[in-house]
């Protein structure tokens, strides 16, 4: 199920060509976009796609499966910062969000927040972290029916006990263990050679055993 937000306004920071004298570096401005003529959205789509888009215009596109490694977000009351970078150079962008649903822009903020969080480190302004994390558990009932199809991500230190679990119930699963670089062209083989092998159902069993064994431990 995908997620969408509404924007009051959209900036994207330029930066000059070349930025050689401290002149030029000045130059870099924000560029704005508002939703006056037409809509403005911030949508997680179901294959895990950010989108910004004004109407029929894509203004922003990321593959939030590899964004764990290029890119990070900053929350301020009803605003996001994000950061990524390409090839060696860092770019950003920023949102403000509108009041929808009996629910302030702030609180918008948060949900995005939170739904963005199961696929890059977003920050909390020390300044509004203690309301965010109270108005967070205040919407969480709200959003744990939309935020299923997006796995939630681990906080701090991973034990090996949590990923057990998590791969017992399925539906738990990090972003970043969730995927594979297997072709799934292969995978079929794959399996025929396994299930060609009758020592494999016993090593299936064993394996699940296993896994229930150190999920017991781990509590």
């Amino acid at each position: 199920m995908s997620l969408c937000w509404t924007l009051d306004r959209y900036a994207r920071f330029i930066t000059a060509a070349h930025k050689k004298s401290e002149e030029e570096k000045k130059s870099s401005s924000w560029k704005h976009f508002d939703n006056t003529t037409c809509p403005l959205l911030m949508t997680i789509t179901d294959d895990y796609h950010l989108l910004i888009t004004q109407g029929s215009k894509v203004l922003e596109s990321h593959n939030l499966t590899t964004a764990n490694s290029i890119m990070r977000g900053l929350s301020r009351t009803d605003s996001l910062l994000i950061l990524y970078k390409v090839k060696n150079e860092t770019r950003r962008f920023r949102v403000r969000f509108c009041q929808q649903k009996n629910k302030t822009g702030t609180e918008m903020c948060i949900i995005a927040a939170q739904a963005l969080s199961n696929f890059m480190a977003i920050k909390m302004n020390s300044e509004t972290k203690f309301d965010l994390v109270k108005k967070l558990q205040k919407v969480e009932s709200n959003t744990d029916q939309s935020l299923d199809a997006h796995p939630p991500v681990f906080e701090r230190d991973v034990t090996i006990g949590s990923l057990a679990k998590a791969v017992i119930n399925k539906h738990n699963l990090p972003l970043a263990y969730s995927q594979h670089q297997t072709n799934e062209e292969i995978c079929p083989h794959l399996l025929h050679i396994c299930f060609s092998d009758p020592t494999f159902p016993a090593f299936v069993e064993s394996v699940e055993s296993a896994i229930h064994q150190l999920i017991s431990d781990a509590v």
